[in-house]
């Protein structure tokens, strides 16, 4: 929709149906997922529903659909090699998160796993390799084992292996404990 008409239609809309309208569009972006996810085939509908999420909102609803369309999102920018928009939209969806649900929820974590993916790809190895410990600490304290969130990321992905000597590892869920 042309900023134009979004400006009119915003300033002809009565004041309190705002909230009910935002939250309808909120809803309806957030089950708009391409039928396949995890390919590229999937970018230019995800495209389409990023800039409507910014204009939404969207990361500040906190339906459950709404934050996992949120951190597919993240994902869809880190692969299609828009470092800045992932790593913004990813701490910011990880701040909201650790506020809305708390430090151990599984999307608080899925954003700090997603927020310290976009950091390593963008090269600051550093950094991104105590974000991937903090995601994995608590399950590590954990004698039983920890939360099956946390070390579940342990399992990670060929596709997300590289070679780098285990001194140095950074890459999804590293850690010490799991070398």
């Amino acid at each position: 929709m042309h900023r134009l008409v979004a400006e009119v239609l915003r300033d002809d809309t009565p004041t309190e149906l705002r909230p009910a309208l935002r939250t309808a569009a909120r809803r309806r972006l957030a089950r708009g997922h391409p039928p396949v996810r995890d390919r590229p085939d999937a970018w230019p509908r995800y495209a389409q529903i990023y800039t409507h999420a910014l204009a939404t909102g969207l990361v500040e609803d906190d339906d459950p659909d709404s934050r996992h369309m949120i951190l597919w999102l993240i994902r869809y920018l880190r692969e299609r090699g828009d470092y800045p928009n992932s790593r913004g939209l990813a701490a910011e969806a990880h701040v909201r998160y650790r506020e809305l649900l708390s430090e151990d929820h599984p999307d608080t974590l899925t954003a700090a796993h997603e927020l310290a993916a976009v950091v390593q790809v963008q090269g600051d190895y550093p950094t991104a390799r105590p974000m991937f410990d903090d995601v994995l600490a608590p399950a590590a304290a954990d004698p039983r084992g920890g939360s099956p969130t946390r070390t579940s990321c342990a399992r990670k992905p060929p596709w997300q292996t590289w070679t780098e000597p285990s001194s140095l590892a950074v890459g999804p869920c590293a850690s010490p404990v799991l070398e």
